[in-house]
C-alpha cells in the first residue's frame, strides 16, 4: 500500500474535505452579508441625500470601528485583520454612496460626496 492511498492518508482526505466544504458554506455566508451590506448602504445614501446629508460621519465610524473591534476581540479575531477589513469596507461604502448620489442628483452636490 502507498502512502496516498493509506487508510490514515484517505482519514485526512476526508476530514479536510469536510473542512473545505464549511470554508465554502462560510465564505458564501460572508459574501452574502457583504452583497445585503451594500444594498443597505445604497438606502442610506438615498436617505441621505434626500435629507442632504453628509457621506462622511466620522463619529459613526468611529463607533463602528470600536464596536467591531470589540467584538473581534471578543470572538478571537485578529484585531489588525478586522482594522484592514473595515477600512476597505469604508471605502467601499463611500464611494458606493457617492455613486448612488450622483446618478440621483440630476447635478446637485452633497456634503462630503465624491467630486
Amino acid at each position: 500500500m502507498t502512502k496516498s492511498s493509506s487508510p490514515s492518508s484517505r482519514s485526512f482526505e476526508k476530514r479536510l474535505q469536510v473542512l473545505r466544504r464549511q470554508i465554502d458554506l462560510a465564505d458564501a455566508r460572508l459574501l452574502k452579508a457583504l452583497a445585503k451590506r451594500a444594498h443597505i448602504i445604497e438606502q442610506i445614501a438615498v436617505l441621505k441625500m434626500q435629507e442632504q446629508a453628509p457621506i462622511r460621519q466620522k463619529s459613526r465610524w468611529e463607533k463602528l470601528l470600536q464596536n467591531r473591534l470589540g467584538l473581534a476581540k471578543k470572538l478571537k479575531v485578529d484585531i489588525q485583520l478586522v482594522k484592514d477589513i473595515f477600512k476597505i469596507i469604508q471605502i467601499e461604502s463611500i464611494e458606493r454612496q457617492a455613486k448612488v448620489m450622483k446618478k440621483n442628483s440630476n447635478g446637485r452636490r452633497f456634503k462630503g460626496s465624491a467630486k
